[in-house]
């Protein structure tokens, strides 16, 4: 099934079909799970076409110009009471 799938993905979209008819040998089940797996690579579209550091680069901007308000003594978030910061660094506040 891998070796029909990889030859089915060098084809035109619309050329596929037709390929798997041919050359599944009239397993219907094969030709329809060929299909599938071709429309799921299709939908994933680009994922991961760059590689993962610089998308978490991308991220990583986009938060250091716009980062989180700053929480002050006594501000209640969520459930908790804050009561004074105890330090901070690089990494975050506490």
């Amino acid at each position: 099934m891998d070796d029909l799938l990889q030859r089915a993905l060098r084809l035109p979209q619309d050329e596929r079909r037709a390929f798997l008819r041919r050359e599944s040998g009239g397993d219907v089940a094969l030709q329809d799970e060929v299909e599938s797996l071709l429309s799921s690579h299709d939908q994933a579209g680009s994922f991961l076409e760059q590689p993962a550091v610089h998308v978490a680069a991308q991220a990583m901007a986009l938060v250091a110009e716009s980062p989180a308000p700053p929480v002050r003594d006594g501000q209640i978030v969520s459930h908790y009471h804050i009561l004074q910061k105890l330090g901070g660094g690089g990494m975050g506040v506490v």
